[in-house]
């Protein structure tokens, strides 16, 4: 896939603002404006990392992962396709398409592109954005300066699928499946998301200086009606992919992660006692909070089990 950029004059001239869904509503040729539409938040969640000092409030039916300070919020709905971008072509079927994905990351040296498409204003937060792709595919980068020194840089998936730019996709078809983020409710999550975004002080080391952590692995069970003596192999506990928080004694959410399809999971946390629950609130499959211990320079190693309510 071919990644380019183009500026505020060239991307007027290419294209007209119906044909790039993607980008942001533009207030004037430089300036972006947030979504005004009012929006019910009353399930949002908050998430709270201490480690890098900010929070923010999200919609609950997002998946939250986390690996080496990037913070990965996303979606997917059950529909068949061979990739997220039809330039890049292949035979591989996936059984889920991802309809919203945004990542944020603190760094003191971002992937700064040499252009800029716009300004972005929301709360707290002010910078400037670039398109980094073609045809509805690639992402959005939204780069904003800290106090620090450092670049919040926040990353916005474009879906070609939801774009309506490619033939390839059915549309139609794709927004008639339950629960999908169509490309209007993406950009309204998305404004308010970072619209609740705001800086926070801790007293939590901001790196993690004894290499250590928690992994493990997810698993769930029963998976059959009845149990049986000898027990059937087609019936052991399977692994299982989940999100979850792990909040300190003082009750902040200080990391979140989510399992692969393996149910293979590690987390980087400073020493400490830890408490792990479900990212969800669904009543099944059940998942008990679990207390763990991390010590220094070591990796906790623990089983987090999921009670399917099969009887």
């Amino acid at each position: 896939m071919i990644l380019f950029g183009l500026s505020a004059d060239a991307y007027f001239l290419f294209f007209q603002p119906s044909d790039v869904p993607v980008i942001p509503v533009y207030q004037n040729s430089t300036t972006v404006a947030t979504s005004t539409t009012a929006t019910d938040m009353s399930d949002w969640k908050t998430y709270t990392n201490s480690q890098y000092g900010f929070e923010l409030k999200y919609p609950s039916k997002l998946n939250i992962s986390e690996s080496n300070g990037l913070v990965v919020f996303s979606h997917s709905i059950p529909y068949k396709n061979n990739g997220d971008c039809d330039m890049i072509g292949g035979n591989q079927t996936f059984k889920d398409l991802t309809d919203f994905k945004i990542s944020i990351l603190i760094t003191k040296n971002p992937d700064t592109p040499s252009y800029t498409d716009g300004n972005y204003k929301s709360g707290q937060l002010s910078g400037t954005y670039s398109y980094l792709g073609a045809e509805g595919c690639g992402e959005i980068g939204y780069y904003f300066p800290t106090a620090n020194g450092k670049t919040l840089v926040v990353k916005k998936d474009a879906v070609q699928a939801l774009s309506g730019l490619s033939t390839v996709w059915n549309l139609n078809e794709i927004l008639k499946v339950p629960g999908v983020i169509s490309k209007e409710e993406s950009q309204k999550i998305f404004d308010q998301v970072l619209s609740t975004f705001k800086f926070i002080s801790t007293s939590v080391p901001i790196t993690n200086t004894s290499n250590s952590g928690i992994s493990g692995t997810v698993t769930i069970g029963p998976t059959c009606p009845v149990q049986r003596i000898p027990p059937d192999p087609q019936c052991a506990d399977r692994p299982y992919q989940a999100g979850f928080n792990v909040t300190n004694q003082s009750g902040q959410i200080v990391k979140s992660f989510t399992s692969d399809a393996n149910g293979k999971f590690s987390v980087d946390v400073v020493p400490g006692t830890y408490t792990i629950s479900s990212a969800t609130n669904q009543a099944l499959p059940r998942f008990s909070p679990q207390t763990v211990l991390v010590t220094k320079d070591k990796y906790t190693i623990i089983n987090l089990q999921f009670d399917s309510g099969i009887r």
